[in-house]
């Protein structure tokens, strides 16, 4: 039986194989590729968003998943041309060097719109993995009566700000129960990071 090592190895290899036949693909085919990905990013940003959060999701593979978490995990690159390149792959089916000269084409306010759409769905991303990672204290889980809750979002969300209690200066962590879906909001002092 194949470890977790393994699969992740596997999928990453065929994502990497993926790659590389778009590279090689007929210069016809990434021109058309390059100008689709150009029109998305000029018009379609909020289907780039979308996209960008099924890939951290691992609708396009284990692979560029695991592609997209590393690239999230590296302050040190520019994070959001990283994640560019990997989404005009695998959804444009866009090589990396076309997706760069598609960059290149841009005018200033959209590279800078896009750019934008990047980086806030990486913000969003990372935010949602950190949430993802507080441990919640038994004391809370006594407000929902055994059930454990799941961590639906924070008052910082235009969703859950009416939660925050009235003059409250802290961020609160709003919680649900998957069992009547009832919420409540706690102070995010009160999680164990």
């Amino acid at each position: 039986m194949e470890t977790q090592e393994e699969y992740e190895s596997r999928e990453r290899s065929e994502h990497l194989r993926f790659v590389w036949q778009l590279r090689d693909a007929p210069l016809a085919e990434r021109k058309e590729a390059r100008a689709d990905w150009l029109e998305a990013m000029r018009n379609e940003r909020d289907i780039i968003a979308e996209r960008l959060l099924w890939l951290f999701q691992g609708a396009y593979g284990k692979g560029a998943q695991l592609e997209a978490e590393r690239i999230s995990g590296n302050a040190r690159m520019n994070q959001e041309a990283a994640l560019g390149q990997l989404l005009a792959a695998v959804e444009w089916q866009c090589a990396d060097s076309e997706a760069r000269k598609a960059w290149g084409e841009l005018s200033a306010e959209d590279a800078e719109a896009v750019t934008k759409t990047f980086a806030t769905g990486l913000a969003r991303y990372l935010e949602e993995q950190r949430l993802a990672s507080l441990k919640i204290p038994f004391k809370i889980l006594r407000a929902f009566h055994g059930t454990a809750p799941y961590i639906a979002g924070t008052t910082d969300d235009p969703e859950w700000a009416s939660r925050l209690p009235y003059g409250a200066a802290e961020r609160y962590i709003v919680l649900v129960c998957p069992d009547c879906g009832a919420d409540k909001a706690f102070p995010e002092s009160e999680f164990a990071k």
